[in-house]
């Protein structure tokens, strides 16, 4: 499990296909992170949006 407070000391640029950068984060917001620490860079796929499933699913990696 990781320490969302030093999580949210760091600043998280994703950056590529919409459909992983969407889903990242959305994932780390889940997990507590604050969506002012995340910023994305789209290349293609702008669009998607992932399943709720699969952001949960991801947030769990984080939060344990």
């Amino acid at each position: 499990m990781l320490d969302i407070a030093k999580l949210n000391t760091y600043h998280f640029h994703l950056v590529g296909n919409g459909e992983m950068v969407h889903l990242m984060r959305k994932a780390l917001a889940v997990a507590g992170i604050s969506l002012g620490r995340i910023s994305i860079e789209t290349y293609f796929n702008h669009y998607v949006q992932p399943s709720n499933e699969g952001v949960e699913q991801l947030a769990e990696q984080f939060i344990g």
